[in-house]
């Protein structure tokens, strides 16, 4: 069964490494978004914060640049890379 705790691993590798999430200072106060696509066309997904969900889409353009959208609640800053 995949109801298991750990059957959530992937999760929390996807979230940082493919989104580029990564939490800056303490409470998610600053969040720096720094994608990794690799071959992937697209990645979108959400991460919780204590002031709300972060949603976040990347697009691979056809020159190979990322354009991001993110949407972050109030009290959140966002740090682009």
């Amino acid at each position: 069964s995949l109801c298991h705790g750990w059957a959530s691993g992937p999760t929390a590798w996807l979230s940082e490494h493919v989104l580029g999430v990564k939490i800056v200072e303490p409470g998610c106060r600053v969040v720096e978004i720094k994608p990794h696509l690799a071959d992937l066309t697209w990645a979108e997904g959400t991460f919780p914060t204590p002031m709300g969900v972060i949603r976040i889409r990347h697009d691979k353009q056809a020159d190979g640049s990322i354009e991001s959208k993110i949407d972050a609640p109030a009290g959140v800053k966002i740090v682009r890379q």
